[in-house]
């Protein structure tokens, strides 16, 4: 790859895969980063590039770098929900619960309802639809609420996706039906 990229400095994806080299090799984190900038300079729409780069920029703590990333992956590519769920993670992180759930909402909208057979067998597959499909319900029904009630339920499904499972009992916990009665 170092020979692919000394005769064409502009080739991308041969800059992904010496950064990726580099991390199989747990090399430090800066130092695949060197190659990922690299990636995105000779093309700022590198998919490989930026997510990678994003994934690196959110492990080392720079949120607002992530954020630029996986911003520009969205833009660039709308229809990949991965991108759309990585930015909402990263917004849980930093506290952007309402943004976060926007992200959220246009992921699961964006997955076609019947786009995975569902086997029953409790698989990665079967949990993943699961979700997906009381995703659907909750974003479809949320209408029905009133604040802070709407807050609650789009903060704990937030949560939920991130996999923050106390975090988001403790939102459902908040939210109460007009007769009192607790939600969850």
């Amino acid at each position: 790859y170092h020979r692919t990229t000394s005769l064409n400095p502009a080739f991308d994806d041969a800059y992904v895969m010496l950064g990726r080299l580099s991390l199989a090799q747990k090399r430090p984190l800066p130092d695949a980063m060197h190659y990922f900038d690299k990636a995105v300079n000779a093309d700022s729409t590198s998919r490989d590039g930026l997510l990678w780069r994003g994934l690196i920029y959110a492990e080392l703590g720079e949120p607002e770098e992530s954020f630029a990333d996986w911003s520009t992956l969205v833009r660039h590519y709308p229809n990949q929900p991965f991108f759309l769920y990585m930015r909402g993670y990263l917004q849980i992180e930093t506290g952007d619960l309402d943004d976060a759930f926007a992200d959220f909402r246009r992921a699961i909208t964006a997955i076609p309802e019947n786009s995975d057979k569902f086997v029953g067998g409790q698989t990665i597959l079967d949990k993943r639809i699961d979700l997906q499909s009381a995703s659907r319900v909750l974003i479809t029904k949320l209408y029905g609420f009133k604040e802070p009630e709407l807050t609650y339920l789009k903060n704990g499904f937030c949560f939920l996706l991130a996999m923050r499972y106390q975090g988001a009992i403790n939102w459902f916990m908040k939210v109460r039906t007009p007769s009192g009665i607790v939600c969850l």
